[in-house]
């Protein structure tokens, strides 16, 4: 458990305490023993108030505040205001690998390799073998795990050149799985600053250009971080294989 949650556990726990004091103000009960009993009703709002500033401080610091033990994120949050001035991204060829069902995935991963080891989802066939478009000769297709239909976890998308004969994983659209370095859709754009610095490129899309597209890039190999602008939390996270060298 890191510092941080630590620290807000703690303010939880001497504001229930406060809220429990002042609530129960008007409802205590003295008896004959001079015992002091609180209302269940007195409790019961001194136990949503409590609820609520968990809340609060979840949405303000991105961390959870359960009392159980979880599986905690990678780094510890920092808030960057001065992007200019972020440290150069280092890039290693395993920050465009990932691992799924014990397996590592790369730009080396053949459709021969994904069937052998994960084997096709049960719906493959059913959904048009993965297929996504034909454009200038390419022949593409996608491979969603749990299923095809419900990628939750990630998709491969595959090409054939039909010139050349050439087949070549594209990209793998990450959902529910982590990247090398810990981030996975849901976290902050923050934490992208943090753990891999300044992006090589940044670009907008979208009708209202409402998402911004922080880019990393090392030879023909990108990991992009789709971020929602209105939230500035991650949409989408792509490690792509055949982009233009920068």
């Amino acid at each position: 458990m890191n510092k941080n949650k630590c620290k807000i556990r703690r303010l939880i726990i001497l504001a229930a305490a406060q809220l429990v004091m002042v609530t129960g103000c008007g409802g205590i009960e003295t008896g004959n023993d001079m015992s002091e009993t609180y209302t269940q009703s007195e409790e019961r709002v001194a136990m949503e108030e409590t609820l609520e500033i968990e809340e609060i401080l979840e949405t303000e610091t991105g961390d959870s505040v359960s009392s159980d033990d979880g599986e905690e994120e990678s780094g510890t949050e920092i808030i960057v205001t001065d992007t200019e001035n972020l440290p150069e991204c280092i890039l290693s060829d395993e920050d465009f690998e990932i691992e799924y069902q014990g397996y590592v995935i790369n730009k080396l991963s053949t459709p021969e390799y994904i069937e052998k080891n994960l084997g096709y989802p049960e719906d493959f066939e059913d959904n048009n073998n993965g297929y996504i478009s034909t454009t200038d000769g390419i022949y593409r297709w996608g491979i969603g795990y749990p299923t095809q239909w419900e990628s939750d976890n990630l998709k491969l998308v595959f090409c054939k050149n039909f010139k050349t004969d050439e087949i070549y994983l594209e990209y793998v659209h990450l959902y529910s799985v982590k990247t090398p370095r810990g981030i996975k859709c849901g976290n902050s754009i923050n934490l992208v600053y943090e753990l891999y610095g300044k992006p090589t490129k940044e670009q907008r899309y979208d009708a209202n250009e409402e998402y911004l597209e922080l880019v990393y890039i090392k030879g023909t190999s990108a990991i992009s971080f789709v971020i929602d602008e209105a939230v500035q939390n991650i949409k989408y996270i792509y490690i792509s294989y055949n982009v233009e060298p920068v």
